[in-house]
């Protein structure tokens, strides 16, 4: 008796160890250092750009390598392979009888057939911008996915704490709609800057008037957390602060950094969290864990060629078919990262994952219902 007494009392202990050590790396990960993070940009980017000129082989390595963002792009095929809760979602759209394997290859597959219809000019525009409208248009799918991710995350947030009160939900309601405004502000921001910037003093003007209305849009969302109750407030004051990065990132690579870097931060901080919710067979097993990590140093392989100019004068690659090919497959299996994503993350596709809180993504529809 005294024996299992002891044991459930160390249990209990270590039970609240973890927890706290949980809330300690919340605290850090997701509102201290990302608004460090956004701060520091944001200085570096207005008064002191030229101290930290990166080029795209340093971008790519800092990014990717040192702060994980292509780890999580390939996790989302792995969970929905490895872990029993992203698995047995996978499965039940055989009950509609459908494949998610298939879909998942369809869609890659169609991905690449159209960077591969950009890239030989399908449109009859030139090569040069058929490939700038390309970008454009992947520029905005992926500003998308990282601005909703964001303010899944802020839900998460708010329902998390147990609190469903009508304030809570109408705050989230303002919180969206001006996110909303603030996507379409980013998007002008893009298209601003690809077709525009060498027509000044318009494009200095256009970018001024961007900013000062992605700055009010950030006023009315703080205005709204104002309603909410203190253990809330303080919480969201800070976690806001990061929504102002993606309308501005496209003028230094060091704010579209920050935004990259707390993008991933915000990933595998949620992926842990679902994790710890499972049983321990859901786990990876050391061959699972191996080719995961095969197939991580292949990416970041791809990563690198695609975009290091040193690395296509090294290898003579050039315009070469097989850069093309490398190129299309990298954005093919980003663009099928965005795809699951806004499936296996939904409300609407994923309902009790999300009532679980097992999941941060939402879906443009998530309060159609009132919640």
């Amino acid at each position: 008796m005294r024996l299992t007494r002891f044991i459930n009392l160390q249990k209990k202990k270590l039970d609240n160890s973890l927890q706290t050590c949980s809330t300690k790396y919340t605290s850090l990960f997701i509102y201290k250092l990302p608004f460090t993070l956004v701060l520091i940009s944001f200085v570096v980017a207005l008064f002191k750009p030229e101290l930290f000129l990166i080029n795209q082989d340093q971008y790519d390595i800092i990014s990717n390598l040192v702060f994980f963002n292509q780890a999580h792009v390939l996790l989302t095929f792995f969970l929905l392979f490895s872990v029993d809760h992203y698995s047995e979602w996978r499965k039940s759209y055989r009950a509609l009888n459908l494949n998610f394997n298939k879909i998942m290859a369809v869609f890659l597959i169609g991905s690449f057939a159209i960077y591969e219809l950009f890239y030989f000019d399908f449109l009859g525009i030139g090569r040069r911008e058929s490939m700038k409208l390309y970008l454009v248009l992947y520029a905005i799918i992926g500003t998308y996915h990282f601005m909703f991710q964001s303010y899944g995350f802020s839900v998460f947030i708010s329902r998390g704490s147990g609190d469903t009160s009508e304030t809570v939900l109408t705050q989230l309601k303002t919180e969206r709609f001006y996110l909303k405004l603030l996507f379409l502000l980013t998007l002008a921001t893009i298209v601003t800057v690809m077709y525009q910037a060498n027509i000044r003093p318009f494009y200095f003007v256009v970018c001024a008037v961007i900013f000062v209305l992605a700055a009010f849009c950030l006023v009315m969302i703080y205005k709204s957390i104002k309603s909410l109750p203190e253990h809330l407030k303080t919480k969201k004051n800070i976690f806001a602060f990061r929504y102002l990065l993606n309308p501005v990132k496209v003028f230094s690579p060091w704010i579209g950094l920050s935004a990259v870097i707390i993008h991933t931060w915000e990933y595998i901080y949620f992926i842990h969290h679902s994790l710890g919710s499972e049983n321990k067979k859901s786990r990876l097993s050391k061959a699972q864990f191996l080719i995961f990590l095969g197939a991580q140093l292949a990416f970041a392989v791809l990563i690198l060629f695609t975009n290091s100019r040193d690395l296509k004068v090294a290898f003579n690659l050039g315009d070469s078919l097989l850069l093309n090919i490398m190129q299309g497959s990298l954005n093919a299996v980003i663009l099928t990262h965005f795809f699951v994503d806004g499936l296996a993350y939904s409300s609407k596709h994923n309902s009790l994952s999300h009532r679980l809180l097992k999941y941060t993504r939402v879906s443009k529809d998530i309060y159609s219902a009132g919640g």
